[in-house]
C-alpha cells in the first residue's frame, strides 16, 4: 500500500498490524455505546417517525447493550495493552474509564431523557482518560501533561459557548427534550458554514 496503488483488503490487512484493526473495532464499540445513549434520548420521537435506532433495536436490552459495548471497548483496549506490553499507567487509565462507564449505568438505568443525555454529553471523559493513559506510556510524562493541560484549557474556554447557549434557551423557553436537537442542527450548521468559509 505504501507508495503503491494496491488498495485491496488483502493489501491493507498486510500493511496494518493487528493492533490497528483491534483499535478500529474497539472504537466502533465505543461509538455504539455513546450513540445508543443518545438514541435513548430520542426514542419516543424516533418511534413516531419510524426511525430504527440502536436503542429501538435493542429494546428492553438497551441499557445492557450500552454497558456491553463499553465492556467490549475497554476489553479490546486491554488486550492491545497486554499484547504490546503497555505499562501499569495505561491500565490505570482503563480502570478509571471502567469506573466512568459504571457511572454511566447509574445515569441511564432509568432511561430518563435527562440522564441519557447527560451520559452522552459527558462521554468524552471516558475517551480522555484512555487516551491520557496511552500518551503517558507511549510519549512520556511531558507530552501527556501537555495533552491533559491543553484539553482542560480548551474545555474551560468552551464554557462561554455553554453560557451563551443557556441564555438563548432560557430566553426562548426551549423545552429540555428539544434542546439536544437544536444543538445538533446548530453545530452541524456551524460546521457547514465554517467549511464553506475555508473553501
Amino acid at each position: 500500500v505504501q507508495g503503491g496503488n494496491e488498495w485491496s483488503f488483502e493489501a491493507l490487512r498486510a500493511a496494518l498490524p493487528w493492533p490497528a484493526w483491534a483499535l478500529l473495532v474497539s472504537n466502533l464499540f465505543w461509538v455504539l455505546a455513546y450513540d445508543t445513549e443518545y438514541a435513548m434520548v430520542d426514542r419516543d420521537d424516533d418511534l413516531k417517525i419510524g426511525i430504527r435506532t440502536s436503542a429501538i433495536t435493542l429494546g428492553r436490552f438497551d441499557v445492557a447493550g450500552v454497558m456491553g459495548f463499553y465492556g467490549l471497548h475497554l476489553a479490546a483496549f486491554a488486550a492491545i495493552g497486554v499484547w504490546i506490553r503497555l505499562g501499569p499507567l495505561f491500565f490505570a487509565g482503563l480502570a478509571v474509564a471502567g469506573a466512568i462507564a459504571l457511572w454511566h449505568f447509574t445515569l441511564i438505568r432509568d432511561r430518563s431523557r435527562e440522564g441519557c443525555f447527560r451520559a452522552f454529553r459527558l462521554n468524552h471523559w471516558l475517551g480522555f482518560v484512555v487516551f491520557a493513559g496511552v500518551l503517558r506510556i507511549t510519549r512520556g510524562r511531558d507530552e501527556s501533561l501537555e495533552f491533559v493541560t491543553g484539553y482542560l484549557i480548551e474545555l474551560s474556554l468552551s464554557m462561554d459557548n455553554v453560557f451563551v447557549i443557556a441564555l438563548i434557551f432560557g430566553y426562548f423557553g426551549t423545552p429540555a427534550q428539544y434542546q439536544h436537537r437544536v444543538l445538533f442542527w446548530g453545530i452541524l450548521g456551524a460546521l457547514v458554514m465554517r467549511g464553506a468559509m475555508i473553501a
